[in-house]
């Protein structure tokens, strides 16, 4: 039982120390130079469940009152008849109800993440997530954002 926490202690140690100091192969251009790491904004899609609600008619019938249409009589037991009164189905008439239909589609989102990137010097200084992706716009800030975002300098200068 006490051997099996010194090698996955191990493993820890060593996996922290490879993520501490990077790895030596750019994401960017792919150079083997020193790297930092990064952070980046990627846009994504995503696809996301959308439900609407509509309505459908439907016709159907009920049943109304039966008809009465006389009676039958059979011989029942010592000869004696048996009548039965007969009754023949009428309708109730056509009535329509709405039903609720519930239809799922799929709609895709933008969706803004950071993203953390070994890079080199270069590649870290250029405004392109990477050579090799297409570039992403930044996100759009609202105007009644933008009297809330001040400079740092306008911030420490008093």
């Amino acid at each position: 039982m006490r051997a099996l926490p010194i090698p996955l202690m191990l493993i820890g140690l060593l996996a922290s120390s490879v993520a501490a100091n990077g790895p030596d192969c750019c994401a960017g251009c792919g150079c083997q130079c020193a790297c930092r790491k990064v952070c980046r904004l990627v846009c994504e899609t995503k696809k996301v469940p959308k439900t609407t609600y509509s309505c459908q008619c439907e016709d159907f019938c009920l049943p109304g009152k039966s008809k009465h249409c006389g009676t039958i009589c059979e011989p029942g037991c010592e000869g004696c008849p048996q009548c039965k009164p007969h009754y023949v189905p009428q309708s109730g008439g056509l009535h329509t109800r709405t039903k609720l239909v519930k239809t799922i589609t799929e709609k895709e989102e933008k969706v803004y993440r950071w993203v953390v990137e070994y890079c080199c010097d270069k590649c870290a200084a250029s405004p392109s997530p990477s050579a090799s992706a297409a570039p992403t716009p930044a996100p759009v800030v609202p105007a009644s954002w933008q009297q809330a975002l001040r400079p740092i300098s306008a911030i420490f200068s008093r």
